[in-house]
């Protein structure tokens, strides 16, 4: 404060010496709106500060935390300046209103709603690989343009449009949340990004898979990758996937109460398509039972529930490219990934003539309209078991001698 500043001011040092009767209350008026409440209780007077401003035509009090008269005058200065300015008194500071706090808010209010492991997983890999190198970026600058030429632009041009549609998507609940929590800066809620950032048409990518030529050779060509894994798990999980033809994120998720190994049925809670908590049921063939016995063998955390446990981290599952990485790691980038093993063997049903339902219900596909599913109320069970084992069959064939089943 400076000298002309001082002698407006209206509390003094020998305020703080009252003593007050139980009940009496006198409030101090200072400079800019600050005042010294001193009220008188059964045990002793108490001295707090508030200050008083008016913002948008409205009466803002609130009560100021402060050690010494100097640090509350301070304090009433800049919600006193902030208020002139057009601003909320209680607003952040530009300079410190960045991404990051914005993601911060985000994060906390996400872990608020117990959100599953694996989605806060997924949410914090984003964060930190697409997010966190635009941390001090002012949030009041981000715009749609801004965001498509920073931050989406370099995963566009890398062909990764389902991880632009998360990033779009998940910073435009960042700054619906920041436009909620701080009005006072008038953010833009970045609602124009879709239309800014729209999937060309014609650019729909399969995931690779070796479905041409002869699939007992494709097969045999995968196997020489996996009889190179040396740690059990991992191996035992890339064999799976080709047998269950599960998706990557369905069989690393399993738990080992998922398996009955007297009804040979193993249950996959939810699925892409089956979210009504009824779960999948994955007829396990004679090969399936041998290696789920090796995976569960082969378990080091007793207290881990999973099926296939995280090396780093305790009571956490395998990454869902952990099959992905090893078929990258031997030459098969571009060719095969482990979600392909599910083209692979939809591609040998095809050549065995099972029946259309019966080999997309394989893959846990739902066939027909909402009206027909009404009615046909079966997963045919039986008919898998079947099919199933014939093409674990074909599998163990195939391999000529390299499987662990």
């Amino acid at each position: 404060m400076d000298a002309d500043s001082e002698l407006l001011a209206v509390i003094n040092k020998s305020d703080f010496k009252r003593k007050l009767e139980p009940g009496e209350r006198v409030r101090i008026t200072d400079i800019n709106g600050l005042n010294l409440v001193i009220s008188g209780t059964g045990k002793q007077t108490s001295f707090s500060f508030e200050h008083r401003c008016t913002f948008n035509g409205k009466r803002i009090v609130k009560k100021i935390r402060a050690e010494t008269l100097e640090e509350a005058r301070k304090i009433a200065l800049d919600r006193y300046t902030k208020a002139k300015s057009g601003l909320h008194p209680d607003g952040i500071a530009e300079c410190d209103l960045t991404l990051a706090q914005a993601v911060s808010d985000y994060q906390a209010l996400q872990k608020q709603k117990k959100i599953s492991q694996a989605t806060e997983k997924k949410l914090n890999l984003t964060i930190n690989k697409y997010l966190k190198p635009h941390f001090d970026y002012p949030l009041s600058k981000i715009k749609a343009r801004t965001v498509c030429d920073l931050i989406l632009r370099p995963i566009i041009d890398n062909g990764c449009w389902d991880m632009v549609t998360y990033v779009k998507r998940l910073l435009q609940k960042v700054m619906q949340l920041a436009r909620a929590k701080y009005p006072e800066w008038n953010l833009d809620g970045l609602f124009e990004i879709d239309m800014l950032i729209q999937k060309p048409a014609g650019t729909k990518q399969h995931h690779p898979a070796m479905t041409d030529g002869d699939s007992a050779s494709n097969i045999r060509s995968l196997y020489d990758v996996f009889r190179c894994i040396s740690q059990m798990s991992s191996r035992c999980l890339c064999e799976l996937s080709l047998h269950l033809l599960l998706r990557p994120s369905e069989i690393v998720e399993l738990q080992v109460t998922d398996v009955n190994m007297q009804s040979r049925i193993l249950t996959v809670r939810k699925t892409k398509t089956i979210r009504d908590g009824s779960g999948f049921r994955v007829p396990l063939s004679d090969q399936a039972v041998k290696l789920l016995n090796i995976a569960i063998s082969a378990k080091k955390n007793p207290k881990n529930p999973y099926l296939f446990e995280s090396r780093q981290q305790l009571n956490d599952h395998m990454n869902h490219e952990t099959v992905n990485t090893t078929l990258k790691r031997h030459g098969f980038k571009g060719i095969q990934t482990a979600h392909g093993f599910r083209a692979v063997g939809r591609t040998w049903m095809e050549s065995q003539n099972v029946k259309f339902e019966v080999a997309e219900m394989c893959l846990s596909h739902k066939t027909g309209n909402s009206t027909v599913n009404a009615y046909r109320r079966t997963d045919y069970l039986e008919e898998r078991k079947a099919v199933m084992q014939r093409w674990s069959n074909f599998i163990t064939e195939s391999s000529q001698g390299m499987s662990l089943a």
